[in-house]
């Protein structure tokens, strides 16, 4: 299994939380931090400085097609700035769960619950 981290930021907070909760909706990522930060751009002649959300989204190899799809649909510029990273190691107990849940299928309806009492 192969882990990612897909990182990038966005103009808002409102930005962030709406492309976040569509990837955990969709089961495309799990874990997602946004941290608000301030971006520094430019050259040595002009540094314009911006606040923004930066995204961290743990995911599995196999999703991330789908989960880049989500972010360059539903982010606001045209070019939104991504790096994605490969997750090299990290904690057992959390990279188990992270392959268990994105790896779950989602079911249509949910299962019956059966009295096994009698």
């Amino acid at each position: 299994m192969s882990f990612k981290l897909v990182m990038f930021n966005t103009a808002n907070e409102f930005e962030a939380k709406q492309i976040a909760r569509n990837l955990l909706a969709s089961n495309l990522a799990m874990d997602i931090d946004l941290v608000k930060t301030t971006k520094l751009v430019g050259s040595s002649d002009l540094i314009d400085e911006a606040v923004q959300y930066l995204v961290l989204a743990k995911t599995i190899d196999e999703k991330l097609k789908d989960v880049l799809k989500v972010i360059y649909q539903q982010h606001s510029s045209s070019t939104p700035n991504i790096v994605l990273l490969d997750i090299v190691g990290g904690s057992k107990r959390f990279l188990d769960r992270l392959e268990h849940q994105l790896t779950l299928e989602p079911q249509e309806e949910p299962m019956p619950e059966i009295d096994l009492s009698e």
